[in-house]
């Protein structure tokens, strides 16, 4: 078994014609991702014009669209509608989670039972 040549090791040559594909689609993709973030900034009025109640039904309120709203044109706003609606939705559970144990607690005080500890 011999051992490969140093030419063999090297890099192909770039050509100028790969450099400038790579920088044509960087400015494609750019381009479209702007595109897609200016057309959801668009249709934030659309979100804007929902009743609180409507909004409330899809997980947001009227402070989140605004919040989306002050992004810059060139970030997508539904990224930030999305991280707030599942902190919302974690938060909530969280809550619901501590009010149950608070529950659990209080009726066992109240039966005499003793409390259980936690095994961490």
């Amino acid at each position: 078994m011999s051992l490969p040549s140093i030419e063999s090791l090297t890099p192909a040559r770039i050509t100028p014609a790969k450099v400038a594909l790579v920088k044509v689609q960087a400015i494609m993709r750019t381009a479209f991702v702007a595109a897609v973030a200016w057309n959801n900034h668009r249709k934030l009025g659309e979100l804007a014009g929902l009743d609180d109640k409507m909004l409330a039904d899809i997980g947001l309120t009227r402070a989140d669209v605004g919040m989306a709203a002050s992004e810059p044109l060139w970030r997508d706003p539904t990224v930030r509608l999305t991280v707030l609606a599942v902190e919302r939705r974690a938060s909530e559970k969280a809550h619901t989670r501590w009010r149950m144990a608070r529950r659990r607690e209080a009726v066992q005080a109240r039966l005499g039972l003793p409390r259980e500890t936690c095994a961490d």
